[in-house]
Formats: structure tokens, sequence, C-alpha cells
């Protein structure tokens, strides 16, 4: 009876392990091998494609890649640093996207105009205002919150107040009736 106990006992445990590790595997991103011969357009088609299957840090890995292997080509680069910008747009991280946008839009400034296609400072303008915007209306919404909270806090202190008076007149009525006996 004791050795059945025991065998079960074992089988969960192994189970459970077996359970723990296959769902920590699984949640682990396996970077794809991209090989050497892939042109610039190929690996960002497959970019694209990563990202546009959920799979937003396997696009950025492709990115990375085209920069690495092609980024001496200020086209390409500006390409790749555009789009990684823009996917930590799309998951509101504001914080990674801006000095990207920032770089792409300063590389564009001191250069020769028409050196580049526009097209990526046009939307890293764009993707820069947009980021302002919403930050500018987190700060905003964090201020009327703030205001919220004083006036509520305002509030109970009126209140507060109130029921101290009140307070204090029943002190001074128990102190009155006090004084008469």
């Amino acid at each position: 009876m004791k050795d059945s106990r025991l065998m079960v006992k074992n089988i969960v445990r192994f189970c459970s392990v077996l359970f723990v590790t296959s769902f920590l595997f699984s949640c682990t991103t396996v970077m794809p091998d991209i090989p050497n011969d892939l042109t610039a357009r190929e690996i960002v088609q497959r970019a694209q494609d990563s990202y546009n299957s959920g799979h937003d840090k396997v696009a950025m890995y492709y990115y990375d890649t085209l920069i690495a292997r092609y980024g001496m080509d200020t086209s390409i680069y500006l390409e790749g640093k555009y789009e990684i910008a823009h996917i930590y747009i799309k998951a509101k991280n504001y914080s990674e996207a801006v000095p990207l946008l920032e770089e792409i839009i300063s590389i564009y400034d001191n250069s020769v105009p028409g050196s580049f296609s526009g097209e990526y400072y046009k939307m890293a303008k764009n993707d820069l205002a947009k980021v302002r915007k919403a930050t500018l209306d987190k700060i905003h919404e964090k201020q009327l919150k703030a205001q919220a909270k004083e006036a509520a806090k305002a509030q109970d202190l009126v209140e507060g107040d109130t029921s101290a008076e009140n307070e204090a007149t029943e002190e001074e009525k128990v102190e009155v009736e006090v004084s008469e006996e």
C-alpha cells in the first residue's frame, strides 16, 4: 500500500515537473536562423510577415539583422530603425520608440535634402507627434485625477471640520450639563 502511494506521488511529481518545463519552453520565443544570402528586401518581408503574425520580437530580430547586415546603406538603416520604432509605438512602449524616431529625424535634418526618400522622415515625425499627444493626454488625465483627489480631500476636510464642530458643540453641552449639576 505504501509502495503504491509512493509510486503515485512520484508520478504526480514527474507530471508536474514535465508540465512546468513544457510550459516554460513554450513561452520562450525561438529566434529563426536567417540565411546569410537573404537580400535586404527578403529580410524586410520576413520581418513584416512575423509582425503580421503577432510575433513582434521575431520581427524586431529580423529588423536588427537587416540593420547589422545592410545598415551601411542609410536608406535601409532608416527603414529598419523606423520599423522597430513603429513596433514600439504599436505596443505603446514610447520610451523605446522616441529615441529611434528622434534619431531618424536627426539623420534627415543633417543630410543633404533629397539624399533619401522622405517617407520615413514624414512617418517618424507623425509617430513622434502621436507619442507626444498620447503622452500629453496621459499627463492631462493624471492631472485631472490628481485635481479630483484634491477636491475630494478638501471636501472630506470640510465635512471633517463640520463634524469636529458638532463634536465640540456636544462636548460643550456635556460641560454645561455637568456644571449645572
